[in-house]
């Protein structure tokens, strides 16, 4: 995995700015992003691309772009913050992308099961 350089966040205000989900599975994120955006809310600059950007939202991380032309956000992508993985092969993987253990237990009759939690990776306060 490469090693994160620290970015700034810059402050990301849109009043007026509509946000597009390019997945239906992002809708119920979209109304989210769409209010934090209105009232303002801190973005990551993604320094490959100009007008990308990840913010923070309640539950995981949006990876957005910025339509000035369209007055327009588009939700590229979204990862949540947790997730239960069931394959004990699959934890070394999570491990790899900064997700740790909170808690493990066996379904009666089922399967052994782990939730594995992540911290927002650049969340900071400028500043």
């Amino acid at each position: 995995m490469k090693s994160e350089k620290k970015r700034n966040p810059v402050w990301l205000e849109l009043s007026g700015y509509h946000v597009v989900a390019l997945k239906p599975d992002f809708d119920e994120h979209a109304a989210e992003l769409e209010r934090a955006i209105q009232r303002g809310i801190p973005a990551y600059p993604d320094p490959a691309r100009g007008d990308f950007y990840d913010v923070a939202l309640e539950e995981g991380w949006a990876y957005i772009h910025v339509y000035g032309d369209g007055h327009a956000v588009y939700l590229v992508a979204y990862s949540r913050w947790s997730t239960v993985i069931f394959n004990p092969e699959n934890l070394s993987f999570y491990k790899k992308l900064g997700f740790r253990i909170e808690g493990a237990g066996r379904i009666p009759s089922g399967p052994n099961f782990w939730v594995m939690v992540r911290a927002p990776r650049m969340q900071s306060k400028a500043g």
